[in-house]
């Protein structure tokens, strides 16, 4: 789940779920190869007297086959809405409405308030751009700006393939910037185990932490970013992804937004 600002000035909540394709067949094992999958994913929103906020279902259905050939291994989803500032909590779930098996996930609720001038960066969310006509006919494709992008669709990140993050910045202009300001982006390793930390010793440093910087010109108060660097220096674990925005001028306007992610490598 991430969260963004609205155009009215409302919160606007993105939300990607994969459920795994294996478990799916898991439930149907009069079925061995078949032609096409159908699941049905909803979500429900609550605030803390559990009045309903949003509730939508999603149907998804693939050619099993085509998702092997792909190489995708989920079932994927995404859906955007806004949404008033309140506490509450979030419930997922997945059907399967051949077995009607059902599985579901419910995380705390907490909206974001973009209302204020000051600086802000948003949540960070992940995606894909899709590499040929396959993802896009099995992927939920989203515009973001002049790409074509697709949910990031396996659960942990695979070293080899690039990161695309996007986030957007809030009140450029009326936070003080005047001419220019930087955008760092740092991929740090959490923790490492006393076996990593002495193999640290015999690695060059990049191996467990990267980082990249951009600079842009001050000519809108509001702004949003698609950009995808290279993971694969990166050892496999867990990391720390921040993306922080700083002027050029006063070193105390400054905003930053995190995500924890999993780095695996094959």
């Amino acid at each position: 789940m991430s969260q963004f600002r609205n155009p009215d000035g409302r919160t606007r909540v993105e939300l990607q779920m994969l459920a795994p394709i294996s478990d799916i067949l898991e439930n149907r094992p009069h079925v061995r190869t078949p032609d096409s999958i159908a699941v049905e994913f909803q979500f429900l929103a609550r605030n803390e007297n559990f009045d309903n906020l949003f509730k939508v279902p999603l149907p998804v259905k693939f050619d099993y086959q085509k998702a092997i050939d792909a190489g995708l291994p989920n079932a994927v989803t995404s859906v955007t809405f806004p949404i008033r500032t309140v506490k509450g909590d979030l419930t997922m779930q997945i059907k399967d409405p051949v077995s009607y098996a059902m599985g579901y996930k419910k995380i705390p609720l907490e909206i974001r308030d973009f209302s204020n001038k000051e600086l802000a960066v948003s949540d960070i969310q992940f995606y894909m751009q899709p590499q040929n006509n396959l993802q896009k006919e099995l992927l939920p494709v989203i515009e973001v700006g002049e790409f074509e992008v697709t949910p990031y669709p396996y659960l942990e990140f695979i070293s080899l393939m690039p990161i695309t993050c996007y986030f957007e910045i809030y009140n450029i202009i009326d936070a003080g910037i005047i001419s220019e300001y930087e955008i760092d982006i740092s991929v740090t390793r959490i923790e490492l185990s006393l076996f990593e930390k002495l193999k640290k010793l015999l690695r060059k440093p990049e191996a467990y932490t990267m980082s990249l910087n951009r600079n842009r010109q001050v000519d809108v108060n509001n702004s949003s970013e698609l950009i995808e660097f290279d993971i694969s220096s990166l050892r496999r674990g867990r990391y720390v992804l921040e993306v922080k925005v700083t002027d050029k001028l006063n070193r105390e306007i400054t905003a930053s937004s995190s995500r924890v992610i999993n780095i695996v490598r094959f």
